[in-house]
């Protein structure tokens, strides 16, 4: 590792409606840590787009990414104070958790039923720590890229989960916070079209012919809603209620 001391160029992205994002604020400002790092609100898209962030939360040094979630705080901590970071020993593993604390990996993964889609060189060098462990993810990215289709199916019934989870949160949203236990009602055609919306920008992202989607994962996903809708949804609730409910964190926030 190249550097001694305290982090000077260290910025962390968080989203005010992530639950990780609100740990880790309520972590770091417990710590006096908060005027430590230049915090980044991506309530606007262009700067997540540019950067290559697609998960948050997101710690970049020096522009590198640095960490995405899930991070600890007791982690980010010792990068601020410029502690030693030790590389994962399982780079795969690093890269797989990674994946599945991002829905819009998770669900560019769902959508083409590979992991090769999601092979991010941004989501790579994260969980790596690339800039404290100077570890190559080219040969993650590699392993990603020619195992694309094992890996999912080794991972579906999880990346699964990570979708349903992300449709009921915004299906929440979208009902202004008025949707109850009860009222949840999916269907294949819903869930599919939600779910191309999801993984792509624009037409970025979506398989060459969208038709052939990855119609048994969708499939997989429509029985998780149907079968735990109505406790995810109380989750999201619960969570939701949590952070807006915290004068605190939203002054953190400027909110």
């Amino acid at each position: 590792m190249e550097r001694e001391g305290a982090v000077s160029e260290l910025r962390l992205y968080v989203h005010p409606t992530c639950y990780s994002s609100y740990t880790l604020l309520k972590y770091l400002a417990s710590k006096g840590l908060m005027g430590s790092t230049r915090l980044v609100s991506l309530t606007e898209p262009w700067e997540a787009v540019s950067s290559g962030i697609v998960s948050v939360p997101w710690l970049s040094l020096n522009g590198e990414p640095a960490a995405a979630d899930p991070v600890r705080g007791e982690e980010v901590e010792a990068i601020i104070r410029g502690a030693n970071i030790s590389p994962p020993r399982d780079p795969l593993k690093a890269y797989m958790d990674s994946v599945l604390a991002s829905s819009y990996a998770s669900s560019l993964a769902l959508l083409h039923g590979s992991l090769e889609p999601a092979a991010f060189t941004s989501l790579a060098k994260a969980a790596l720590r690339y800039p404290l462990t100077r570890l190559d993810p080219g040969p993650l990215l590699e392993a990603v890229k020619s195992e694309g289709r094992s890996l999912y199916e080794s991972f579906e019934a999880r990346i699964a989960r990570v979708v349903a989870v992300s449709y009921v949160r915004e299906l929440y949203w979208a009902s202004g916070g008025l949707l109850r236990p009860g009222d949840l009602r999916v269907d294949r055609l819903s869930v599919a079209a939600w779910l191309m919306a999801k993984a792509s920008v624009g037409r970025a992202g979506l398989p060459s012919n969208p038709v052939r989607a990855n119609w048994d994962g969708i499939e997989v996903v429509v029985g998780i809603v149907e079968g735990r809708g109505d406790s995810i949804l109380e989750d999201v609730r619960r969570e939701q209620a949590t952070i807006y409910g915290d004068l605190e964190y939203l002054k953190l926030l400027g909110l």
